[in-house]
């Protein structure tokens, strides 16, 4: 699995001070190479120690660049830790075993009853309802898909998880039940959609604002797809914790996203 924390370490330390990577931003919800500024790593001694990222905008030939935001090495590692955190790879079942996301995602064991041959039985097993209708069943019967963006939404998956990770990386952070517990580091049991009260839909120029980075978010995304490549930071998004979500065979079906197959994540 990825260390993206490691990875952000090693590209600062593997690099002269003034070293310049591509920089990223979104537009419309798709992540893109934004022309007019550069990533620069910054380290310095004197007079006072510096280690950090710089997002640099370069507006012409003729223009002194100008510092859009300055990233601190310590900071950015620790938000890549995070990513790594959520990240569920090719073993996002991992729910089923890690104290904090089982305590989030309600997984217990719970006795379930069932008929061998023509006899009454009942079974001790790790279940967990599912996150749409609150149908609790044993964790062998449920899947982990996507709650969205579906196929073809990396782009969005990347500025949904920085939307969660709630650390300023863009217009809006998140306020979802997922990403309050996730901020706050509180265990209660997220509560399923058929117990939620309902919300009313978000406007066009808050969805907007959702999925767009700040210039820290620039910075941030610049730094990991700088450290790790773009397409790993696509996989740790997509399958992240905060675009995952236990569902039942029914719900699922509806939702026709369903995550079969994850061998071919790093």
């Amino acid at each position: 699995m990825a260390n993206f924390e490691a990875n952000v370490r090693q590209l600062f330390t593997q690099n002269a001070d003034g070293a310049a990577f591509d920089a990223y931003t979104s537009i419309g919800s798709q992540i893109q190479v934004e022309n007019r500024a550069t990533l620069v790593v910054e380290k310095k001694l004197s007079p006072q120690k510096l280690e950090r990222f710089q997002l640099v905008e370069r507006t012409s030939p003729f223009a002194p660049p100008k510092v859009e935001y300055s990233l601190g090495l310590d900071e950015a590692a620790k938000i890549a830790a995070s990513l790594t955190a959520a990240y569920m790879t090719t073993d996002y079942r991992r729910v089923l075993r890690e104290p904090y996301w089982m305590q989030l995602f309600n997984v217990q064991d719970r006795n379930f009853n069932y008929i061998e041959g023509t006899t009454p039985r009942t079974s001790t097993e790790a279940s967990l309802p599912c996150y749409n209708c609150g149908l609790i069943l044993p964790a062998s019967h449920i899947t982990i898909d996507h709650t969205k963006p579906q196929a073809g939404g990396q782009d969005q998956a990347i500025l949904k998880v920085f939307r969660g990770l709630s650390c300023h990386l863009t217009m809006l952070p998140g306020s979802g039940h997922f990403v309050n517990a996730y901020r706050t580091g509180a265990v209660d049991p997220l509560p399923t959609r058929a117990g939620r009260a309902g919300s009313s839909s978000s406007s066009d120029f808050a969805k907007e604002r959702r999925y767009t980075l700040t210039a820290k978010g620039m910075t941030m995304l610049s730094v990991l797809i700088a450290s790790a490549g773009l397409q790993p930071v696509l996989n740790a998004c997509m399958h992240s914790a905060f675009n995952l979500r236990p569902y039942c065979a029914k719900c699922n079906i509806s939702k026709s996203n369903a995550l079969t197959d994850l061998s071919w994540i790093n």
